[in-house]
């Protein structure tokens, strides 16, 4: 029975996120950056690089169909850090089960936005960028290694969110996740950046989500262009699924700790330190 109110719980959490982020003019921030990574693909794309077996821009396409999921560390820290204020977290925090049951539904239903646009950005390189000739058993895979990234990537976006307390933290956090973003690799091949960028990437989920999504989509010898050498989709996989394991381990702790401190007075403080960055 506890299971169940548990799970229903998460299902009620989902249900709210999903209308709020569906339904009116909300709709149109989920085609919008959709439409913004493929107008710049497109701006971008040309003759067939010799080096990546393909154009720039289809290899960024292909690309962003996994890597966007980075962007799911944005959402989550913006959205704990505007909830932690407005008291959502405070309710959440009175309820049994609560706080869990608040990160699991926030990290679904977010999931669910951002693979919503990489599916539109899959969409739109089977008409723009002959991705076309993808079969359906790539297809799928394809979509497979979109879950496994947006997975990975949400409890990173938990554990940050419950280290920020105040915007321009978030504002740092935002500013290191787009920089990460943009040198890990998924808009031009890794190896074109100076060494100890490469190694940071090495370590990091957003490359090896690339790397996995191109090692579905492209020829074999375009491996040679990857900064290991050759597609590795064993350890691409690998690694992802130990970020996943890890992420949600070290995110269950935090986020317990981070409820503990939500108070009515921790509210009020966060109201104030908003009111007075934002200059109200």
């Amino acid at each position: 029975m506890k299971v169940f109110g548990f799970l229903k719980m998460i299902g009620m959490h989902v249900k709210a996120e999903m209308r709020i982020n569906l339904l009116g003019v909300a709709i149109f921030n989920l085609f919008f950056t959709p439409l913004v990574v493929l107008g710049v693909g497109k701006w971008v794309d040309g003759e067939v690089m010799e080096q990546i077996g393909t154009s720039i821009g289809r290899y960024m396409i292909i690309s962003m169909t996994a890597g966007l999921s980075m962007l799911i560390i944005i959402q989550l820290t913006s959205e704990m850090m505007m909830e932690r204020s407005s008291g959502v977290l405070l309710r959440a925090r009175s309820l049994p089960n609560g706080p869990m049951a608040w990160a699991i539904g926030k990290s679904i239903s977010t999931g669910i936005i951002v693979l919503l646009m990489q599916i539109l950005i899959l969409i739109g390189g089977f008409v723009f960028f002959d991705m076309g000739q993808l079969g359906t058993g790539t297809t799928l895979l394809v979509v497979l290694v979109m879950l496994l990234s947006v997975a990975t990537h949400a409890p990173i976006g938990l554990i940050l969110g419950s280290l920020i307390h105040e915007m321009y933290g978030n504002v740092v956090i935002i500013l290191g996740v787009l920089a990460l973003f943009a040198t890990s690799g998924i808009a031009f091949p890794l190896d074109i950046l100076p060494r100890p960028v490469q190694v940071l990437q090495l370590v990091l989920p957003t490359f090896w989500s690339g790397h996995l999504v191109r090692s579905v989509v492209m020829p074999a010898q375009a491996g040679a262009a990857e900064v290991v050498g050759s597609f590795q989709p064993l350890l691409a996989s690998g690694i992802l699924t130990l970020w996943l394991v890890a992420g949600f381990f070290v995110a269950s702790f935090l986020i317990k700790r981070f409820f503990r401190h939500e108070s009515i007075g921790a509210m009020q403080k966060m109201q104030n330190n908003l009111r007075s960055q934002l200059g109200a």
